[in-house]
């Protein structure tokens, strides 16, 4: 499943979903899709759609994609799509897509059904349905032995990620165009869909971490989770199946999510990284396809039907502004949510802190917690998280800020903890053990 928003000149934007076979249109109002194309596209789940909005030759919105396995589609916002002129003869097929230049630039070519997986090809400037004639071109990036994986535009210049390397696709102009430049080697990515633009950065699951690129120099985050990622004893993910890996970014929350498979084919174990806090949390939640959303326009006033008592909705309570944004994740099997970040769940929820190390074994008597929401439970670890104690402490929900105290007498060199939850909410503020230092031994001196 692929997901992308398509806005016309004229104002309105649509929302669409594609799964393997057809390509949808989202009604804003009942929240329905409705399929575009009659004739299903032939591509797996590893045919993964790659979408770009650009400018027809007339200076029309045009809503551009492939699937790397059919004919380029094009559509303008009514009717069904249409192979794109140009690409669809021969055909030249694409399997990932960029607008950069006035011009429709296409990776990873299949050439008359000839694989050319180092090509980067374009179009002449304003007409992306023109691929042959002054102004288009193509180049191989063969200095590599790595393919072509995806493109990414960030600010002026458009970036090359291919699996173990990243070039710029510089504009000369001319009849050359476009010259290559080779700008990281070494890392690149196997997972198309997870190169995310941040509007400064480019951010990326590479193949030995996650990466920020700022057009120059790659800077890693993902040190905390790269055991879960890419070590082989203890990686969760199915790194065969690294190019369906699905990815967004919520400006709003200051999020970076992608979903990998792991012992399936299916992206099912969400990884998210928060920019504030500088930290990853994990989920368990298929997810096959991120895109965006909003809130639709609603009255102030509505009519309610019953009576009184009947209705659920409480006095003064206030909804999302309309066009409020939201996020939505799509599945295996077709079904579309909306996270609109008020509903909340009882999924369960494991978060596990520090260690705390001492230079020499000290006493912990109290680990202490400021929390609202729950109910929680409480875990220890004095061997980095190895193996959880058998005890374990359980604090009930409260609907205000409380601190929270386990009372402990142990001794060791370095503790973390672990709390789990089902609760709806559970907020925590800080957390800490309250320990008593062992005073030193004394020397024995002999005079």
């Amino acid at each position: 499943m692929h997901m992308d928003t398509f806005p016309l000149l004229s104002g309105t934007t649509y929302e669409l979903a594609f799964d393997t076979q057809y390509i949808y249109k989202r009604d804003p109002s009942t929240k329905e899709y409705t399929a575009l194309n009659t004739t299903p596209y032939t591509g797996d789940e590893d045919a993964l759609f790659s979408s770009v909005v650009t400018l027809s030759s007339a200076g029309t919105s045009l809503f551009v994609y492939t699937n790397g396995v059919d004919r380029v589609q094009k559509w303008d916002g009514t009717g069904a799509p249409s192979a794109l002129g140009g690409w669809s003869t021969s055909p030249t097929i694409p399997k990932t897509l960029a607008n950069f230049q006035s011009r429709l630039i296409g990776g990873f070519i299949t050439e008359a059904g000839v694989q050319c997986p180092f090509r980067v090809q374009w179009s002449i400037a304003g007409n992306p349905e023109t691929i042959t004639g002054t102004g288009s071109g193509f180049v191989d990036l063969a200095e590599s032995a790595d393919w072509v994986v995806a493109l990414a535009a960030l600010k002026s210049k458009l970036f090359v990620f291919k699996e173990r390397s990243i070039w710029e696709l510089a504009y000369v102009g001319g009849t050359t165009v476009f010259k290559p430049y080779l700008r990281v080697e070494g890392i690149g990515t196997y997972s198309p869909r997870s190169v995310v633009n941040l509007g400064d950065e480019l951010i990326f699951l590479g193949t030995d971490n996650v990466y920020l690129f700022d057009g120059l120099e790659v800077t890693p985050i993902g040190q905390n989770v790269i055991p879960l990622l890419f070590e082989t004893d203890t990686r969760l993910v199915n790194a065969a199946k690294a190019n369906r890996v699905a990815a967004t970014y919520v400006e709003e929350l200051r999020e970076y999510s992608f979903c990998c498979p792991t012992e399936g084919d299916v992206p099912n174990l969400l990884f998210t990284y928060n920019f504030d806090v500088k930290s990853w949390t994990l989920r368990s939640l298929e997810v096959t396809a991120f895109g965006f959303g909003s809130i639709p326009t609603s009255n102030a006033w509505q009519d309610l039907s019953g009576a009184w008592n009947d209705q659920s909705w409480g006095w003064m309570e206030r909804p999302l502004a309309a066009s409020a944004p939201t996020t939505l994740i799509g599945n295996s099997s077709g079904v579309i949510k909306e996270d609109d970040r008020t509903t909340t769940s009882t999924d369960y929820m494991c978060f596990e802190t520090k260690d705390w190390k001492f230079a020499h074994s000290q006493r912990i008597v109290e680990f202490r917690v400021q929390a609202k929401g729950g109910p929680f439970v409480l875990f220890y670890s004095t061997d980095g998280g190895q193996t959880w104690s058998s005890e374990s402490k359980t604090f009930a929900a409260t609907s205000d800020w409380k601190e929270f105290v386990w009372y402990l007498n142990l001794t060791c060199a370095q503790i973390r903890f672990k709390v789990e939850s089902t609760g709806s909410t559970l907020e925590i503020k800080w957390m800490e053990p309250w320990y008593i230092e062992r005073a030193r031994s004394e020397e024995l001196q002999i005079t």
